[in-house]
């Protein structure tokens, strides 16, 4: 008899057992349905703001067509001064804080529309990248481009590689503008 009551007791643990799990099935299921909504609630509203941006960014970034990049082919940095492709030209060297660079720049426009005509580059000395070649005095007579050091606005002739002439100061670098006009 006590083998009876055991197995009856067992039995009923087991019962009891199996009722706690049943009732643990539905609050489990209810979790899972609840993060699987709270999932996909994320995933749309992470890809709603996404696909916002975007379209937000395209429209940011359209180009309007009549906006044409230009590329400086005739502006160099001091330190390819002498190793340009022509054998013979000159550079301007100045900045815009120089107010007499306007002034240049008609008289190199003038220049450039003679026959024959030598190549004109130009530098900015206002350029970050010219730093390094910018001193209170000049130092223009090199033998390697590293020694260069430029303090205002110049005029440089160079030739097969080495300068041949500089012209420092407004009215030199005028005078001479004048000369190439004749």
């Amino acid at each position: 008899m006590s083998k009876q009551k055991e197995f009856r007791k067992n039995m009923n643990n087991n019962k009891k057992i199996n009722k706690k799990e049943v009732i643990k099935e539905p609050d489990e299921m209810k979790r899972l349905i609840q993060l699987v909504l709270i999932l996909v609630i994320v995933f749309v509203v992470f890809y709603a703001l996404t696909k916002f941006l975007i379209d937000r960014r395209n429209l940011d970034d359209t180009v309007p067509a009549e906006k044409v990049v230009n590329i400086q082919y005739n502006q160099i940095l001091l330190s390819n001064l002498l190793t340009q492709k022509n054998e013979h030209y000159y550079v301007m060297a100045s900045s815009d804080d120089d107010y007499a660079s306007s002034l240049y720049s008609v008289y190199m426009t003038q220049y450039s529309e003679k026959e024959k005509a030598l190549r004109f580059y130009t530098v900015d000395l206002k350029s970050h990248f010219n730093n390094p070649f910018l001193a209170e005095t000049s130092h223009l007579e090199i033998t390697n481009i590293k020694d260069l050091k430029v303090s205002g606005s110049t005029l440089f002739e160079i030739e097969n590689g080495v300068i041949v002439h500089y012209y420092e100061g407004k009215e030199t670098i005028v005078n001479q503008f004048k000369e190439m006009l004749k």
